[in-house]
């Protein structure tokens, strides 16, 4: 075998595998893809699963929550008494089927209590929809309203 022939063999041997280890590289760059893909889903999930037990965590919204009667017109008044010895910063979120949710900041005195009604901007009716929240605290929603 002359030298030419060998170097010609040896170069053509060298382009076959680099070709089949170009492909290799190739498929492992893929893979490395699909892996930090993968990888920053489940850091994703773990984040949002951080974030639910820190709220699962936190106590419940020290208010209870009832109606009452519109002393003038009709509709209903909303009752939230704070049943904590500190004062209660609360965002309250009232919202009526499909129209736009109404937001209020309230402010309750310790062991005190606030009413929300046609005054206030809301007139409330069975089925309404009534989020209170506070950051140290789980949101409270309306499901334990009673409409007496």
């Amino acid at each position: 075998m002359s030298t030419s022939a060998f170097v010609k063999g040896f170069v053509v041997g060298a382009v076959v595998v680099g070709a089949a280890l170009g492909t290799h590289i190739y498929a492992l760059n893929q893979q490395k893809s699909q892996v930090e893909a993968r990888l920053a889903q489940v850091q994703n999930a773990g984040q949002q699963l951080l974030t639910q037990a820190r709220e699962l965590a936190k106590p419940d919204l020290p208010v209870e929550v009832s109606t009452r009667a519109a002393l003038l017109g009709a509709g209903r008044v909303l009752v939230i008494r704070n049943d904590s010895p500190k004062e209660l910063d609360i965002t309250a979120q009232f919202k009526r089927g499909d129209g736009p949710a109404v937001t209020q900041a309230l402010v309750i005195q310790p062991n005190g209590f606030t009413q929300v009604g046609k005054d206030q901007g809301w007139t409330f009716a069975r089925g309404d929809s009534v989020v209170l929240s506070n950051p140290d605290f789980r949101p409270w929603h309306n499901p334990s309203i009673t409409w007496q």
